[in-house]
């Protein structure tokens, strides 16, 4: 597994695991314009399932920030072999914690997409982008259309 840093984000640089989150990292940072930008706050949350049990913390690739409103948007950057039954259970729950702190949380993903796993992101109601063999400005636009469908 390789690892590569993206600059780009303010305050620190950031690992990513595969070529495919670099390219999404590019693309978001592409995709940015006003009024939203790069937020240096670090967030973190604590996810609690219903049952609470198995508790964990969580922190996003991403924390972006709408400077008209104030909101704030959490975002992951995934490759489509990233989505296990298991990680679409943990999105769920990370997007729940999220919106019940009153933010927005965005899953991006590089990849064709997976039926299974389009419709149990849809029926577990996580904002979800996806990226299949598009061309960078293609998938900066799509990346655009979704930050602002999220705030």
């Amino acid at each position: 597994m390789n690892d590569f840093d993206f600059a780009n984000r303010p305050g620190e640089q950031r690992q990513f695991r595969s070529l495919s989150e670099r390219k999404l990292a590019e693309s978001l940072s592409c995709a940015l314009s006003a009024p939203l930008s790069w937020t240096q706050e670090q967030d973190s949350i604590r996810v609690v399932p219903d049952e609470g049990e198995g508790s964990f913390g969580y922190r996003p690739d991403f924390l972006i920030r709408n400077d008209e409103t104030g909101r704030l948007l959490a975002v992951e950057l995934k490759a489509s072999q990233g989505l296990s039954r298991a990680n679409l259970m943990k999105f769920k729950l990370i997007s729940d914690a999220y919106h019940k702190a009153g933010k927005e949380f965005l899953l991006i993903v590089d990849g064709a997409q997976d039926g299974s796993a389009v419709r149990a992101l849809n029926q577990d109601n996580v904002r979800t982008a996806w990226l299949s063999d598009e061309s960078a400005g293609t998938a900066v636009e799509t990346i655009r259309r979704a930050l602002m469908a999220a705030f």
